[in-house]
């Protein structure tokens, strides 16, 4: 009999998470959620953002009322969103309100074990594989998000890779800034075919046409100038 659930390495995922948990009285929950509301849309501008949400506590008893998760694409870009001078005021007025009284703990964190659904276990589906990643269970190919990266170094080089994707072996996550995220149906074709054939797609920006390989046979054609 197919089990119900699969555990999935996932260590080899460069991304870090930033887990804050936050403990505040309900009556300084406003307050608290204006400064914090601040303090995220200046993070999210910096390079290596990836997402980030804010969670409330289904309970008035929990612990923390407030846990706040951040993925950032590595633990440099967060170190130097962290130095922002900007995002150190805007944490200085924070701490230093004398109406809000709250406590936090941060820690960065990363994926090493993911529990998810075995297709093969579900009703109807008894023939299907008996372990599939999470990504393929949740969403097929036509509804998987893709994210653009740009070189540090040489930004004419972007790197697209579908989420929850690793990155080649050949690079490491603190060569690239992520710029955007886009649906399948945002992503050209040719970029598509190639994610599939080798898992990534790379090209350069700026290219000149005198960089085009001119056919040694036949040569450029003038007729239409």
């Amino acid at each position: 009999m197919a089990s119900s659930s699969e555990l999935v390495p996932t260590a080899d995922r460069p991304n870090v998470t930033l887990i804050n948990v936050f403990s505040i009285s309900t009556s300084d929950s406003e307050r608290f959620l204006e400064h914090w509301r601040t303090s995220a849309a200046l993070m999210s501008e910096q390079p290596g953002f990836v997402r980030t949400c804010m969670y409330c506590a289904t309970a008035e008893t929990a612990e923390f009322r407030y846990v706040n998760v951040a993925e950032w694409a590595s633990i440099a870009d967060f170190d130097r969103a962290q130095s922002n001078p900007r995002w150190r005021a805007i944490i200085q007025r924070f701490v230093t309100d004398p109406e809000i009284a709250v406590t936090s703990k941060p820690a960065l964190y990363r994926p090493i074990i993911e529990l998810c659904p075995v297709a093969g276990s579900l009703p109807g589906n008894e023939a299907a594989p008996q372990s599939r990643d999470m990504t393929d269970a949740v969403a097929s190919s036509e509804e998987r998000s893709y994210r653009f990266y740009r070189h540090r170094a040489h930004p004419e080089f972007r790197l697209v890779l579908r989420v929850g994707d690793p990155l080649p072996r050949a690079t490491t996550a603190d060569q690239w800034v992520m710029t955007r995220e886009r649906a399948a149906s945002d992503v050209s074709t040719d970029i598509l075919e190639d994610i599939g054939r080798r898992g990534y797609a790379v090209f350069r920006l700026g290219v000149e046409l005198s960089e085009i390989p001119v056919s040694e046979t036949n040569g450029p054609d003038t007729t239409g100038l």
